[in-house]
């Protein structure tokens, strides 16, 4: 038996082992995934066209809530001389306290 096992473990170390490949060469992706990128087909038939740099103004606002995080180094304790809250302070994000 035990014979066996070691014959067949050779056969399939042979049989595993050809010069032959059978995958294709892969080609190395140059691409950025941050970069959008059109062809020149595209680039037609949606008539983009290219100009020169200039400043527009929007009209529309973007809506959003949720919460200001500052790194620990840059935030400042507000505390009273008295018990109580602090109810308003006229400082905004990034003031210099």
């Amino acid at each position: 038996m035990k014979n066996q096992v070691i014959f067949l473990m050779l056969i399939l170390t042979f049989v595993s082992c050809k010069n032959e490949s059978s995958q294709e060469p892969v080609e190395a992706s140059t691409t950025n995934e941050s970069e959008i990128t059109a062809t020149k087909e595209q680039f037609e038939n949606e008539k983009m066209v290219l100009g020169k740099l200039s400043n527009q103004s929007f009209e529309q606002a973007i809506l959003t809530s949720g919460m200001i995080d500052v790194p620990p180094h840059n935030k400042a304790n507000i505390s009273t001389f008295m018990g109580g809250y602090v109810v308003k302070t006229p400082l905004l994000v990034g003031d210099r306290v």
